[in-house]
């Protein structure tokens, strides 16, 4: 059976986040910075090691020796690090409704 794209990159959305939401569930946040004025890149820390590090924005920001790529977020467990990207988004109308 071929999925379509969309249905992978839900897939894939949830196996990254599911597998960070069952860490952090079990942790205290620890710490949340805005990191530029605009409030586009934040970061959250939970528990001594799960930090978040998100760039909302649609340019590419250095945080210290880190680039972090637009629409994309860092997810370092202390163990090892993942870097999770938005390529598209689209907004869709749901079909035979009308905007309004």
């Amino acid at each position: 059976m071929k999925l379509e794209p969309e249905c992978l990159r839900i897939i894939n959305h949830v196996k990254i986040w599911s597998r960070l939401h069952e860490k952090a569930v079990t942790l205290p946040m620890t710490a949340f910075h805005v990191l530029f004025n605009d409030r586009m890149v934040q970061q959250t820390v939970f528990g001594d090691a799960l930090k978040v590090t998100v760039n909302f924005s649609n340019v590419d920001v250095r945080v210290g020796q880190q680039l972090i790529q637009a629409r994309s977020a860092i997810i370092d467990d202390g163990s090892q690090q993942l870097t999770y990207s938005v390529k598209e988004v689209q907004v869709r109308q749901p079909t035979g409704k009308k905007g309004g």
